[in-house]
């Protein structure tokens, strides 16, 4: 069979990191601000569009803001990185310190992948191990 026709097995599935609930909340960038200003009108403008359309829209009209318009999202956002900053270090002050679990779980490592039971892997158990010979005769 030729390697590209040969299918690879599911990755293996990570278990989902544990949130704490109590942790602040990331900040908004930019344009995730213009697009909470604006998706309720593009919504009333196009009531027909759907979450992926409206999505496009509001990417087309983030293109077309000017500079000027664009420095009101960019303050926005930049408040916004001080308050998360701000509750981050209260929290981590905090919540590490009390054993709230404020940090991240780590996943459970992978387990090793065992040898293959195909033809060939059969026919190496069969064969014995051979040993290295000792050439120390001399004593």
């Amino acid at each position: 069979m030729p390697k590209a026709a040969k299918e690879k097995p599911a990755a293996a599935k990570r278990e989902k990191k544990v949130k704490d609930p109590n942790a602040p909340k990331k900040p908004l960038g930019a344009y995730m601000w213009f697009c909470k200003d604006m998706r309720g009108s593009v919504k009333e403008e196009n009531p027909g569009m759907s979450v992926t359309e409206i999505g496009k829209r509001l990417g087309e009209l983030w293109k077309e803001v000017s500079e000027e318009d664009k420095k009101k999202y960019l303050k926005q956002a930049e408040e916004d990185k001080e308050r998360y900053n701000k509750e981050a270090a209260a929290y981590n002050k905090d919540g590490k310190a009390a054993g709230g679990g404020g940090g991240k779980e780590k996943a459970p490592a992978a387990k090793p992948k065992g040898k293959a039971k195909g033809k060939k892997a059969k026919e190496e158990e069969d064969e014995p191990e051979e040993e290295p010979e000792d050439d120390e005769d001399d004593e």
